[in-house]
């Protein structure tokens, strides 16, 4: 491998043609002679994956701020044409005065129905379907009350990422997902459900070597297929709108994500602990870890744009195992503090201080002999997975395990 030609492409902004020849190179290791590379190809790797994603989010905002951009200047157009109305209506009031004429009709006045009739589509955003090739038909108006799009749509969506995908519709699992990328767009979606997304992000995201025409094509009969399916589960609801050129699941479905749940009881864990409220603390911890039953959407292993969250949602969880094992062994609750330390060993078998709190439990429970094995698991983990030697803290603590000193 070539390190300059992965700067060159870098300094380009060809990420994804960086992260193809990294790939290589690490794959080359892998079976190669130079074990000690790989560590650090895999970290060069994952920075080249999160300049992409980078880079796709940043177009994503360009295209954000100039459609913004132009509808300001709509908004400002339509408001001077309102304001303009509204004069020559005045005029139009004083010259009836003074000549003691009778009003016209409300579709003749410009400050009248026909006024508001003009107007009224910069009032009533439209939202199209936008699923069938060539057709963009509206499927829904704001009305002159403000209700919002599909008001009645009154469906739950129930969707669980940490573990096996799955997803419920009135408490109803949707199975028989789509061939393609439905079910991909499907979860891209409900991840990124906090603002549209733009059309052109889904086909760099899933269609990222095709061309544009073929890359609409796809996304359009994805989108086709992904409503085909829900609308057989719960046919009252349009679950996927699309509008100015954005993908977004109807604001009117009550959504629930076990990913978000998780990061609540994370952030109000945290939140307690630092006013001091310890046991209200493990409590939210707690749940977090129930929650948690596996990596953020792990049959999308090798997707990029899964990666970061994934990435957040395991420290989010490793951080949560810590506080607990640290509360069960400071509680004297040694199985309980083993368990969990075994949990975070599970995510990351190189945790050190993972296995020195598991050392200390087995010792304090009378199992000296499962500590020094756990000592031996430390030694293999770390030399296995990123060539190094246990710490001097955890040496020493196996020193003092075998002179049967207090842990």
């Amino acid at each position: 491998m070539e390190t300059d030609s992965i700067v060159q492409l870098v300094l380009a902004g060809e990420y994804r043609e960086a992260a193809r020849h990294v790939q290589e190179a690490l794959a080359a290791e892998r079976d190669g002679s130079s074990p000690v590379e790989t560590p650090l190809l895999a970290d060069a790797l994952g920075i080249v994956q999160l300049c992409l994603h980078s880079c796709t989010e940043a177009g994503w905002h360009r295209s954000c701020v100039e459609r913004s951009e132009e509808h300001e200047r709509s908004l400002r157009k339509q408001l001077f044409g309102l304001l303009e109305a509204i004069k020559l209506s005045r005029a139009n009031v004083g010259a009836r005065r003074g000549a003691d004429v009778a009003s016209p009709a409300p579709d003749e006045s410009p400050g009248g129905e026909a006024l508001t009739s003009c107007l009224l589509p910069a009032l009533r955003p439209e939202w199209f379907a936008g699923a069938w090739p060539g057709e963009h038909a509206p499927v829904a108006l704001v009305d002159r009350q403000g209700a919002q799009p599909h008001a009645g749509c009154a469906a739950t969506l129930d969707v669980y990422c940490l573990g096996p995908f799955r997803a419920f519709i009135d408490d109803q699992l949707v199975t028989e997902w789509p061939n393609g990328k439905s079910k991909s767009v499907f979860k891209y979606l409900v991840t990124h459900r906090a603002r549209p997304v733009t059309r052109e992000v889904l086909m760099e995201t899933f269609w990222p070597n095709a061309d544009p025409d073929a890359a609409r094509n796809n996304l359009n009969v994805a989108i086709y297929g992904l409503r085909k399916l829900l609308a057989r589960v719960h046919g009252g609801c349009s679950y996927v709108l699309f509008q100015d050129g954005c993908y977004l699941l109807n604001p009117a479905l009550t959504v629930w994500v076990d990913a978000d749940a998780f990061v609540k009881h994370c952030r109000n864990g945290e939140s307690l602990e630092f006013r001091g409220e310890r046991e209200a603390a493990m409590a939210e911890h707690r749940a977090a870890e129930a929650i948690y039953q596996s990596e953020f959407l792990a049959e999308d292993r090798y997707e990029d744009w899964v990666m970061e969250k994934r990435q957040t949602l395991q420290e989010l969880y490793l951080a949560a195992l810590y506080r607990l094992s640290e509360h069960y062994l400071q509680q004297q609750d040694y199985d309980g503090c083993a368990r969990i330390c075994k949990a975070m060993l599970l995510v990351d078998g190189c945790n050190e201080e993972a296995h020195r709190r598991l050392m200390r439990c087995y010792c304090r429970l009378g199992q000296t002999h499962l500590a020094v094995r756990q000592y031996h698991f430390c030694v293999e983990a770390l030399a296995r997975r990123v060539q190094l030697s246990p710490s001097v803290e955890t040496v020493e603590l196996l020193r003092k395990i075998r002179q049967r000193a207090f842990v």
